[in-house]
């Protein structure tokens, strides 16, 4: 996943990789669907995504990736999401 990283001066793109299983996937599928329909309202126009990875190159044993996304976005992650659950 490339995601826009505006933490850097100046903002540029930073790759978020991890691996899912069809177990791991299906609840943060749901959470992603949960969050498209609080999209719908229209005094909702960005929401920021908060992810927890586990990351052996961190001392914690895990990595935090915050992002915001729009209704649109959410949805091609959805989409793309769903294409690879079918494949798992």
């Amino acid at each position: 996943m490339k995601l826009q990283d505006y933490g850097k001066s100046p903002p540029g793109e930073r790759n978020v990789q991890f691996r899912v299983t069809r177990v791991t996937l299906e609840p943060m599928l749901k959470s992603m669907v949960d969050i498209s329909q609080q999209l719908a309202v229209p005094v909702n126009r960005v929401v920021v995504i908060n992810l927890k990875l586990q990351d052996t190159k961190t001392s914690s044993g895990e990595t935090e990736v915050k992002f915001n996304v729009c209704k649109d976005t959410l949805g091609s992650m959805l989409r793309s999401m769903n294409f690879t659950r079918d494949q798992l």
